[in-house]
């Protein structure tokens, strides 16, 4: 089984340093999960992500 983990922000709450908010995108056969999603990360969720494939967002 495949695992991939794709960092679409690493910044802080407040994007500092023009790094987009904390996102985290995590694929395995058969789910796609989004971990955490800050405002300044959806350009990068639209850019490299179809949210209708989105199964379960996890807010920590």
């Amino acid at each position: 089984m495949t695992v991939r983990v794709h960092f679409l922000g690493s910044g802080n709450a407040f994007s500092d340093g023009g790094r987009a908010n904390a996102a985290i995108h995590v694929t395995a056969p058969g789910v796609s999960l989004l971990l955490d999603c800050g405002g300044s990360a959806l350009p990068a969720i639209k850019k490299h992500i179809d949210p209708a494939t989105i199964d379960a967002v996890a807010v920590t």
